[in-house]
């Protein structure tokens, strides 16, 4: 069973950040670099997604003041991560069919929790840069890009962003809600489809 939680000082993560240590996610490997991180900004949020009372990813979302030319603006599917082979679906995403039905942990459960507490009505990005640093390079040269054809992503600002070149790719929510929903997993119905009536 599928859970998500928003981040508490109080959950005990020392099992979540040694594994994300060990495969690689460094900026979710502890409290410092998942969370605290953003305390300089006005909002921000992070969540953990549990199976069967374990955490097996996570996702923040935060807003963008940094960057004042977006306006009330919000970055999302920041810090994600998924362990595979800690859930019943057992599932890594490799395929562009893949991608473009969201069929992943990703848009299934990580990023509807960003978009229904940054609000729908805002600019939502999800950022990419060229980096190595954890799934970057595969988000920047293929997640965003097919996403992008399908009509969920507009096409990308490039912007200096903390030091180095990101892309921001605007979600476009309605039609990003209305693919999810044609495509959505029982366990992501279960935990979304109050909040998403209006796709149905």
């Amino acid at each position: 069973m599928y859970e998500v939680k928003e981040f508490d000082p109080s959950l005990d993560l020392q099992e979540f950040y040694t594994l994300a240590k060990q495969r690689g996610f460094e900026n979710n490997s502890n409290q410092q670099v998942l969370y605290d991180t953003f305390s300089h900004l006005d909002k921000y949020n992070v969540w953990l997604l549990y199976y069967n009372n374990r955490a097996i990813g996570s996702v923040a979302a935060h807003s963008l003041e940094e960057l004042g030319m977006l306006g009330d603006a919000y970055r999302i599917a920041a810090r994600t991560c998924f362990f595979t082979g800690m859930d019943n679906r057992n599932q890594t995403l490799r395929t562009l069919n893949q991608i473009k039905t969201h069929n992943s942990v990703t848009p299934q459960l990580l990023i509807p929790p960003c978009i229904e507490w940054a609000g729908r009505d805002k600019k939502l990005y999800i950022s990419s840069t060229e980096s190595s640093v954890g799934t970057q390079r595969w988000v920047h040269n293929i997640y965003c890009p097919a996403l992008n054809k399908t009509g969920a992503l507009y096409d990308p600002i490039e912007l200096d962003y903390r030091g180095s070149f990101h892309w921001f790719w605007q979600l476009n929510v309605d039609v990003f809600y209305k693919q999810l929903v044609d495509n959505w997993w029982p366990e992501s119905r279960i935990l979304f489809e109050s909040s998403l009536a209006d796709y149905l």
